[in-house]
């Protein structure tokens, strides 16, 4: 959802097997659907962040042949994409959450089947993409990031291969101190 009511849907997949570039507004007021600029590359699987400032950071995602490590910022305004730095790492199926302090967490995902637990911050003032100074307790990907009221943010359930159908775990991200720690269990595996 964009700072200035209109909805923005990017990339995806069709039924057809291929991946997306295209990227569309849905207008609530006018009930209408209009075509914005397209990515330079199309991708599935994929994160996207409302940035502080209005626009929209999309990365990383699957491309049809291999995970993919690029992202791309959408300007709502100017109705234009711009290249942004790549990710550390390949990642599908990861999330993300914008902190309190106007960086982007992105968190878990797989790549080659290997399942991802580490996390990387993109800094929207220098453009660069950093790690965090630890991992999670365990990889995990289809998870869900939630952002709690005091700026920490908690990394909840999601798959390992090995849980059997869900996980319980849950690891706790603190951006004052850069860390990732278990905290509790989910009592049903999600």
């Amino acid at each position: 959802l964009l700072t200035d009511g209109r909805l923005l849907v990017v990339g995806g997949s069709n039924h057809r097997g291929g991946y997306l570039n295209s990227a569309e507004l849905y207008d609530e007021t006018a009930d209408t659907w209009t075509l914005a600029a397209s990515m330079a590359s199309g991708r599935s699987g994929h994160t996207a962040t409302l940035l502080s400032d209005g626009r929209v950071l999309v990365a990383g995602g699957h491309d049809g042949a291999t995970p993919i490590a690029t992202s791309e910022i959408f300007n709502p305004t100017a109705n234009t994409w711009s290249a942004a730095a790549s990710l550390s790492e390949r990642r599908v199926a990861s999330e993300s959450v914008l902190l309190t302090n106007g960086k982007v967490l992105v968190a878990g995902g797989w790549k080659e089947g290997a399942i991802i637990d580490t996390s990387e911050l993109f800094d929207p003032a220098t453009g660069r993409w950093s790690p965090t100074s630890n991992r999670m307790s365990k990889g995990r990907y289809y998870f869900t990031l939630r952002q709690l009221p005091d700026g920490r943010v908690l990394a909840i359930g999601g798959d390992d291969n090995q849980s059997g159908g869900g996980m319980r775990d849950v690891d706790i991200y603190d951006p004052s101190t850069d860390r990732w720690t278990p905290t509790g269990a989910l009592n049903m595996g999600r």
